[in-house]
C-alpha cells in the first residue's frame, strides 16, 4: 500500500492511470510503478500502463526493459508516436542504433512533425556517421519547434561533426537562450570555441557546467583538457580528479592524465596513466599518441615510433599521429622519411597547422628556408599559437612599404628567440627610414635594457606597458619570411648587441683576480620551457672542463636543485648568474671574458650577439636553428658548436671541449 493512499480492488482503471501519472509526475517513481502494475493487474496489457513502466525503465537505466515494454505499448497502440521514439531512445541506449533509426522513422511517418523524434533521429545518424542525414533531420527539427533547446545543441553538435565549429557555436548559443539550465549544452558550447581556439571561453563554459551540475565529470574532464591547452598542468590535473569517479570515462580520464603529466615532465608517471587508458580501451588514438610522447621524453624513439604507427592505424586520417611518427623518425636519424610522412599528412589534410609546423621545422633544420619560412606561419594557426595569440587588430606585414606607416615588432616566443630575431630589427628600422615609415620594438622587461643597444634608432617599449598607436605588425620570428631570408642571405653582423659601459665598471671587481682565459659557463635555460629540459646540461657533467686552468665565471641565473651538489664541488667557480638583475647585466660580465661555453639556451645568443667566441653544447636531436652536421652557425660567426655524437651523451662533448679548451692562450677579456 502507498502511504497516505487507500485502495479497493474495485479502483477503476482510469482513475488508477490518473493516480500512477500523477506519482510519476511527482518523482516518486517506486510509487508510480506499484501503481501502474496495479493497472496491469486490473486491465491485462493496458497500453498506458506498459507505457508509464516503459519511462520508469529508461529513466531507471533498465534500457532492455524500456525496450520490450514500448514495443508491448505498440503493440496494443501501433500509432503511439511517443512510444515510438522512446523506443528508439530505449535502443538507442543499448547501442542498437539502426534498430532506434527504424523507430524514430516509425515516430516521423506517424507525425512529421515531432520535434523529439527529429531530433533524436539526428543524434542517431550522427553516431551512425552519416552527419548530413543528421544536420537535415535537426533543422526539420528545430523548423517544427522553434523552441527545442535539446535539438539546437544537438545541432551543434552535428555542425562540430561537420567541421564547422563557428555555427556548431550559434547552435549551441540558440540552445542556451532558451535553456541556460542545461549542463550539457554549456559543455557542447566550450568543445566548439576550443576548436575556434578561444580557450579563455571555453574553460567559462565548462565553469559554468560545473556550477549547475558539480559532479558533471565530462565537464571535468573538457575543462582539464582546456586547461592543458592554456598551458595550466596543475589545475587540469585537479580537474582530473574530480572528474575521475566516473567509469565510463576512465579510459579518457587517463588519457588526459597522461598527456598532462608528460607537460609536467614526469613521463614514467604519464606512461602508467597511459597504459592504464589502453588496458581500458585501446582504441583510443590519443592514448597511443600520448605514449609515444612519454617514450620519447624517456628517449626510447624506437618504442614511442611504434606506438605513433597504433594511433595511425586507429586514425589513419588524423595528423597527428603523423607528425609525431615524424618527430621519433628525427630522434632516429632518419630525416628523409620523417619529410616524407608529413608530406602524406599533409595530402590527407592540406593546411593542417601541426603538420606544417612540423615541416616548416625539419626544412629550417636542413637549411631549407626558402620554402620552409611561410610554412613556419603555421604555428600562429596550432592551438597553442591561437591561444597565445594577442588580436592587436592590424594587419601582419608582409615586407610591403613602409611609407607613412609605423611598424610594431613583438617577440612572440623565448628570450633567445628574441635575441636571435631582433638583428632584423635593424632592418625593419633602415628600410622605415628609407620609405618614410617608423619602427616600435617591443621589448620584454628583463631584455629592454640589453636592446636598448640595438642599432637602427627604432622606437623601444616594454612589453605589458601601452602600445603606440600604430598600422602593421610583425612577430619577430615571421621577419625572415618579410625579408625572403634564405641560407645565403641571414644577417649576420659580428655583433648588433653591446654590454652598458657602467654595468661593465659596476662588475669589474667580482672578476679581479680571475686567472686567464675567462670563460663564462651556462647550462641550463628555463625550466618552464619543457625543451629547456633536453637543452640542458647536469653541472656535474662539466666539472672536468674546470681542471683545465682557465677563470671560469657562472652566468646561471637560476641553480637547480639537482646541480646545488655540483656546485659545492667546484669552488673555483665564481657564481655571478644568481645575482643578475636582467640581461643587460649578463652582457656586462660576458664583454669581460675570452669565451662562453653555453648549453642551447639565452645566454649562448646573448654572447654570440655581442661578438663574443661562444661554444653551444647541442644535444641529439638539435634545434632547427643549430642545422645539421656543421660546427658553426650562419646566424653568428663568433659560434662554434659541439654536438653529442650519441643521445644524452654529454661526456664526449665535455672531452672535445677540455682538449678545445687546452689550445687557448691566456687570453684577455675585450
Amino acid at each position: 500500500m502507498i502511504p497516505g493512499c487507500s485502495h479497493n480492488d474495485t479502483q477503476s482503471v482510469p482513475a488508477a492511470l490518473r493516480e500512477a501519472a500523477s506519482l510519476l509526475a511527482a518523482g516518486r517513481r517506486a510509487e508510480a510503478a506499484a501503481a501502474y502494475r496495479r493497472v496491469l493487474a486490473l486491465a491485462p496489457g493496458n497500453a498506458d500502463a506498459l507505457y508509464g513502466l516503459g519511462i520508469l525503465a529508461y529513466h531507471a537505466g533498465r534500457h532492455a526493459d524500456a525496450a520490450a515494454l514500448f514495443g508491448q505499448t505498440l503493440v496494443q497502440q501501433p500509432e503511439n508516436a511517443g512510444a515510438c521514439n522512446n523506443r528508439g531512445l530505449a535502443l538507442a541506449a543499448l547501442g542498437r542504433l539502426e534498430a532506434a533509426l527504424q523507430s524514430y522513422d516509425r515516430a516521423i511517418a506517424l507525425q512529421p512533425t515531432a520535434a523529439d523524434a527529429l531530433s533524436n533521429r539526428g543524434n542517431a545518424l550522427r553516431e551512425l556517421g552519416r552527419p548530413h542525414e543528421a544536420l537535415a533531420s535537426l533543422d526539420r527539427a528545430v523548423a517544427a519547434r522553434a523552441d527545442h533547446a535539446e535539438a539546437w545543441s544537438n545541432r551543434g553538435c552535428v555542425l562540430m561533426a561537420l567541421g564547422r565549429p563557428a555555427e556548431a557555436l550559434g547552435s549551441h548559443d540558440r540552445a542556451l537562450d532558451l535553456r541556460p539550465e542545461l549542463p550539457q549544452v554549456h559543455v557542447n558550447r566550450g568543445l566548439a570555441l576550443r576548436e575556434l581556439g578561444r580557450l579563455g571561453e571555453a574553460l567559462a563554459s565548462y565553469d559554468r557546467a560545473i556550477a549547475l551540475q558539480p559532479d558533471y565529470a565530462e565537464a571535468h574532464l573538457n575543462r582539464a583538457m582546456t586547461l592543458r591547452a592554456l598551458r595550466r598542468p596543475q589545475e587540469a590535473l585537479a580537474s582530473l580528479d574530480r572528474g575521475s569517479g566516473v567509469p565510463a570515462i576512465r579510459a579518457e580520464v587517463e588519457t588526459v592524465r597522461g598527456g598532462v603529466l608528460n607537460d609536467l615532465w614526469r613521463p614514467e608517471e604519464a606512461l602508467a596513466a597511459l597504459d592504464r587508458a589502453i588496458a581500458l580501451r585501446p582504441d583510443i588514438e590519443q592514448s597511443h599518441v600520448d605514449r609515444g610522447v612519454a617514450l620519447t621524453l624517456l628517449d626510447r624513439p624506437a618504442e614511442a615510433l611504434a606506438s605513433f604507427e597504433r594511433a595511425a592505424v586507429l586514425a589513419p586520417d588524423h595528423t597527428d599521429p603523423w607528425s609525431n611518427r615524424a618527430a621519433a623518425l628525427v630522434r632516429l636519424g632518419r630525416q628523409p622519411e620523417a619529410l616524407a610522412l608529413l608530406d602524406r599528412a599533409l595530402a590527407l589534410r592540406p593546411g593542417d597547422a601541426v603538420a606544417e609546423l612540423n615541416k616548416a621545422l625539419l626544412l629550417l633544420q636542413a637549411g631549407g628556408y626558402g620554402e620552409a619560412w611561410p610554412l613556419f606561419e603555421a604555428r600562429h594557426r596550432t592551438v597553442a599559437g591561437q591561444a597565445a595569440a594577442r588580436g592587436f587588430g592590424r594587419p601582419q606585414w608582409r615586407g610591403e612599404p613602409l611609407a607613412g606607416r609605423v611598424l610594431l615588432l613583438h617577440p612572440e616566443q623565448g628570450f633567445g628567440d628574441t635575441i636571435q630575431f631582433c638583428r632584423y630589427a635593424m632592418l625593419a628600422a633602415a628600410r622605415a627610414t628609407a620609405e618614410g615609415g617608423r619602427v616600435i620594438l617591443e621589448a620584454p622587461p628583463p631584455l629592454r635594457a640589453l636592446l636598448a643597444t640595438l642599432p637602427g634608432g627604432m622606437q623601444l617599449v616594454s612589453q605589458g606597458e601601452a602600445l603606440p598607436a600604430f598600422d602593421l605588425h610583425c612577430p619577430l620570428m615571421s621577419l625572415p619570411l618579410a625579408f625572403g631570408t634564405t641560407l645565403a642571405t641571414v644577417p649576420a653582423p659580428a655583433r648588433y648587441l653591446r654590454a652598458d659601459a657602467a654595468r661593465v665598471a659596476r662588475w669589474a671587481p667580482a672578476l679581479a683576480g680571475l686567472p686567464g682565459p675567462r670563460v663564462g659557463l651556462a647550462w641550463a635555460g628555463n625550466p618552464a620551457i619543457y625543451t629547456s629540459r633536453t637543452r640542458a646540461v647536469p653541472l656535474a657533467a662539466l666539472l672536468p672542463l674546470l681542471g683545465s686552468g682557465a677563470g671560469f665565471v657562472g652566468l646561471q641565473k637560476d641553480v637547480r636543485p639537482g646541480d646545488r651538489t655540483a656546485l659545492e664541488q667546484a669552488p673555483g667557480l665564481r657564481c655571478l648568474g644568481p645575482h643578475f638583475a636582467d640581461y643587460a647585466d649578463t652582457a656586462a660580465v660576458i664583454a669581460q671574458l675570452d669565451l662562453v661555453i653555453s648549453a642551447d639556451t639565452s645566454v649562448a645568443h646573448v654572447a654570440a650577439a655581442m661578438g663574443k667566441p661562444t661554444w653551444v653544447m647541442l644535444p641529439l636531436p638539435t634545434d632547427w636553428r643549430w642545422l645539421l652536421d656543421r660546427d658553426d652557425s650562419p646566424w653568428y660567426p663568433t659560434v662554434q658548436l659541439f654536438r653529442q655524437a650519441i643521445a644524452g651523451d654529454w661526456n664526449g662533448v665535455v672531452g672535445r671541449m677540455r682538449a678545445a679548451l687546452a689550445s687557448l692562450p691566456g687570453g684577455a677579456a675585450g
